[in-house]
This record gives C-alpha cells, structure tokens and sequence, in this order.
C-alpha cells in the first residue's frame, strides 16, 4: 500500500504514458474490457485519518493496481493524494493519514490500466473537528470528615493522546488545574479513573471536577459540590520521653487520648527518622486509655520523630511528635565523656617541657617520628567534637556485643595500599580474649567481667564501634583527649592526668596483668587508663608524623598494615630516661591487622563523633 502521493515504480510508469498524467478514461469506463469501478462509504473518520474504500468487478486481468484518490476541491485524480493497492477484484479498504482536521475531502475510487484509468463516482467526508476532552463525574462517595473518593471517567480524548488526566477541587466554585488543588492519575487514557482525596478539612464544602488535558486543551466534568462530615479527630498527649525511657535500640513510649470525639478504633504510636511522622512511617498499635509500647529495632544514636496516634470515624488523631535521640553505648550510663575541641590548633606530639630533650638517646623503636622536628598541628576543625569513652570497653561490654552480633569472622573492604580490598578476618584471638560462648549466649570469663578486653583485632574492635554508631578514635583524637583538654606546653602532663605514673598508670612496676577499669586516677577530661592497663587502638595508619595534620591524613594508607597504638600497658616500665612507652605521645603498632593480628595487651576505647 502507498500513501498520500507514493506510488510504486508500476504505477509511476503508467503516469508517464501521458503528458501531465491520465486523461484517456471516464467515470465508470467499462470500454476495452476494463472492470467497473465503485466508490464506497469512508469509514472511520477521525480529526486526521479516514478509512477510503472501494470495489471493482469485471474484467481484471489488464489491471495494474486500484485505490482511491482525494482532494479538497471535487473530481479528484490520482495526479492528486491517493492511497493505492494491488489489483483484484471487490470491495477493498486503504487508510488515508495526515489529513487536516474539519475538512471536506472528495475521494473516487480507481482502477489503473496500461491506456488509463477507470474512475468511480465521487463521493465525500468531512474530518472530525478538534475537540478537547470529554469527561464526566460522579457524585463523591465515602466521605468522611477528612477523605472522599473521587469517581469519573474520560469518555473521549477529542482527537489527541490524552496527556493529563485525573481531578482538581477547591473551597471555591469552579476549580480548574491553575488555582484549585489536583491530583494527577499516573497513566492517563480514556476510561475510568479514580482517586481517594485523604487531603480534605473537617465539615468543610468543597467543589469538584474531573479532567483531562490534550494538545487541544483541559476538557472538564460538571462541578459537584459536596460537605465533609463535621466529625473531630482524637486529640492525644504524649508523655515526654527522657533519659529513663531511652536505650540504644529501643525507646519506651506512654501517651493518653485526651479526647476521643468519637469511638477509636485504633491506636499506637509512629515514628520516623523525619519530621511529622504518620502511620504510613513505622508503627506499633497499643491498647488502654493511657497507653504504652516498646519501639524495637532502633539503630543506635540516631534522631527520631515520635508521635502517638488514635483513629475514630474522622480519620486519623495525632500528638504532637518529640524529637528524641536512640542512645549509643556507654551514654545511658554514664561512660562517655564530650571532648572539645580547642578554640586554636592542638600541638600534636612531642613537648620539651615535660617530655624531656629530644635526643636519639631518649628514644626508643619508632618514638622519633614524634616529633617532626616540632610538634604536628592540628585544627580544631580536624579534631572535631566527640564523645569518648571514660573507660576501655570492658570483657563484659565485648560479649554483650557478640550476643548481639553472633558473628566470630567478618568480610571486611578495605583501602590497602591505596586499592579497595575485600577480605575475611577474625574478630578476635579465642585463646586469648577473656570472654567465652554458652549456646547462643557470650559472657566473660569469671573475674574478668570488668576489665578491658585484650586480644582483639582491630577490625574486632571497630566492628564493635560501628554497631554501635561510633568509630574507633584517629591519633589526634587520642591524644588530646589523653592530655585531658590541656594543649598548651605549660599544662600538658606527661602521662595521661599526671607527671606521676603511680596516680593514673597500671604499669609494669604495679600490675602482673589488666585490671579493673577506673580505679586510677582520671585525667582532666573524666577519662580513665588512658595511660598503662591495656594499649589502645586508633584508626590511624601508622607513618611518620608530617608538617600538619592535613598532610599526615591525605597519605594515610600509603602502605603500612599497621595500626597504632597509644598509651602503653600493664607490661610496659617506666625508664628514668624518659623514653615510656607510657607516655601520652608514645606511638606504637599492631601490626598486619589485615592478616587478624590481635594481642593480650592491647583493647580499645569507643569514639563517637558529635552529629546534628
């Protein structure tokens, strides 16, 4: 088949017999043999297309091809636009496109022979005229005082691809898509559509219509007014959630229903991590007139908006919602401590006036990076603010966690070497680590409950950290929280809290092995042990230190599968040439922590960031 003027190579042919075109045949020329020629009905007429038919009989065999041929001025000819097909004889149907909308066209069949052309009797149609959409509505059904449901259907799309369809209300009569509310359904066509409006005021008229949009413009429904029923929502209290309601996964929630204005049929409490919570976030129903609920599942220091919720006939009631933080470890009872930053640079490392001169001979194994040759600065910006740990976690802290975590090995990806990799490593060494597995139950070993776990990995002890929402802490952090918020030469002290080691240290002189946290002395900060019981890992690659902190961080995993390690332990001596391990600058590494390398003397103490 060919459209408007595309004609085969046969029929083109046949046009050239002729200077400008045929001329040799009349209407209905059954002379020479030729078929006779009938023009049908159009069928089918739209704003652009119309189906042309046409029928022949007779004698067939000189037939090269039969259409129909159109224009908009009378006796049409296939010099004008046609649609053509093979020869044959009856009835036949071709489709003709592209043509304009509210427009009279002349069509006449034809039949094509080598001496001519045979021509029906001309007949004619009229295209239908651009309309916009056709769409009905019903009356709403299902009010309540806050909802109805919206019933219509576009019943005809005028002409064009329906590109927008659904309903537009206001308070005001005659609401249309620019100044009423709408609502959109998401596939838009010709047929019924549907919406339930859960976005109405109390006892309030609105007015209504449906729509659809087209190219030719927004066709609307009749308007239908209808009144939300006067019906009050429950009214809600609920009680402020403190300290006493808070855990790390969970928050313990008690409200009452003030007013009922009505019968409540459901009630509970929702909560989201956004403000303005509903039951389409998270929810646990309740039950009583004053009542309570346990929310689960919580991730730890995490922000949530809590609202309690009641539902009657008009719809949903709720209270005002609280904002509320999950705890993290250690802060429900007391065992972090916020570390500020200073208002100017924290000087990192080596301190000549209580550290001693700095000599190759009051150094030890690595203790010459730091200084560099002068102590690294480091902004408060870098530092942050943060909360740390008053005590290293504990063997009975570490075994609550793996009750929790249920895992002994981890798939830990990393960047070593600068390159992001993928491995398995242990959480901790069974042989060493003081805690131990009863069914599905951890707990540390008798007499061992409230001292510092050692043998850990480091990515044992940053597992625990993480789960927790914190991290380990980075040098800096360490070591200005060690020196106890005193970051001038004057106020620094050796070790962590004192120039004593007996007043704040178990150390080799003192100790056979861990003790006990906090029963030294603490440091200016409230921190305890930071120098001597166990070492304590950071999350800092071990490298020299370099002129600022800026730098030291930027060359981090440059090639070391060292940790470091501050603060020295129970095995660890005091020198009286000043080169401790002790000290609140000594660094020192765990070395191969990729491979899951842990040590009976080195723990961890739990870090967490400051977040809005």
């Amino acid at each position: 088949m060919t459209t408007k003027k595309i004609l085969t190579g046969m029929l083109s042919a046949v046009l050239m017999l002729t200077a400008g075109g045929f001329s040799g045949c009349s209407d209905d020329d059954t002379e020479n043999g030729s078929a006779s020629v009938e023009t049908l009905d159009a069928e089918n007429v739209t704003v652009s297309s119309a189906d042309l038919k046409g029928k022949t009989a007779g004698n067939t065999s000189g037939m090269m091809a039969r259409g129909i041929c159109y224009n908009t001025l009378g006796t049409p000819t296939v010099n004008d636009d046609m649609v053509s097909a093979t020869k044959g004889a009856g009835e036949y149907t071709l489709t003709a496109y592209e043509l304009k909308h509210s427009t009279k066209y002349f069509i006449r069949a034809f039949a094509m022979y080598p001496t001519g052309v045979v021509y029906g009797k001309e007949k004619s149609f009229t295209t239908l005229a651009v309309a916009v959409p056709t769409v009905t509505i019903e009356e709403p059904t299902s009010v309540t005082s806050i909802s109805a449901l919206f019933t219509g259907e576009v019943v005809s799309a005028g002409g064009f691809p329906i590109l927008e369809a659904g309903f537009c209300w206001s308070t005001e009569p005659d609401p249309d898509i620019e100044n009423g509310e709408k609502y959109s359904v998401e596939e838009p066509g010709v047929g019924p559509i549907l919406f339930d409006n859960q976005l109405l005021a109390n006892n309030t008229t609105y007015y209504v219509r449906a729509f659809a949009r087209t190219e030719a413009g927004v066709g609307y429904s009749e308007t239908i007014t209808f009144t939300t029923l006067d019906l009050k929502l429950p009214e809600l209290t609920l009680n402020p959630i403190g300290k006493e309601n808070t855990g790390i996964f969970t928050l313990d929630v008690e409200a009452a229903i003030t007013e009922a204005n009505g019968t409540v049929t459901r009630k509970g409490f929702c909560w989201s991590t956004s403000p303005n919570p509903t039951v389409s976030d998270n929810v646990v129903e309740a039950g009583g007139e004053t009542f309570t609920a346990r929310i689960e599942g919580l991730k730890p220091y995490t922000k949530y908006y809590v609202a309690a919720f009641a539902v009657n006939e008009g719809g949903t009631g709720y209270s005002q919602a609280q904002e509320v933080r999950t705890f993290t470890y250690g802060m429900g009872n007391d065992r972090l401590v916020l570390i500020t930053p200073p208002a100017s640079a924290y000087l990192m490392g080596w301190t000549s006036t209580k550290d001693g001169l700095f000599t190759e001979q009051t150094q030890i194994d690595r203790n010459k990076d730091e200084k560099n040759p002068m102590p690294m600065p480091v902004q408060p910006e870098e530092l942050g603010t943060y909360y740390m740990g008053k005590y290293e976690v504990t063997n009975s802290e570490y075994a609550e966690f793996m009750t929790l975590f249920q895992k002994e090995t981890i798939e830990v990806t990393d960047i070593i070497d600068k390159k992001e990799t993928t491995f398995t490593v242990k959480m901790f060494d069974a042989s060493t680590i003081k805690i131990e597995k009863v069914g599905d139950t951890w707990r540390a070993k008798g007499g061992h409950e409230n001292k510092p776990v050692a043998g850990v990995t480091y990515y044992g002890a940053l597992e625990f950290c993480k789960f927790y929402g914190g991290t380990l802490p980075n040098e800096a952090q360490w070591e200005f929280a060690a020196r106890g918020g005193k970051y001038t030469d004057a106020d620094k002290t050796m070790y962590a809290g004192s120039d004593n080691i007996d007043e704040v240290a178990w150390y080799k002189g003192n100790a056979s092995g861990p003790q006990d946290v906090g029963q030294k002395a603490p440091n200016g900060y409230g921190l305890y042990d930071m120098s001597g019981n166990v070492s304590e890992l950071t999350c800092t690659w071990y490298q020299n230190y370099k002129s600022d902190w800026e730098t030291f961080a930027s060359q981090q995993n440059n090639g070391s599968k060292a940790r470091t390690i501050r603060g020295g332990n129970y095995s660890n001596d005091v020198p009286s040439n000043n080169k401790s391990d002790l000290r609140c600058i000594h660094r020192s590494t765990l070395d191969n922590t990729t491979d899951g390398t842990s040590k009976g003397n080195v723990g961890f103490r739990f870090c967490l960031p400051v977040t809005e």
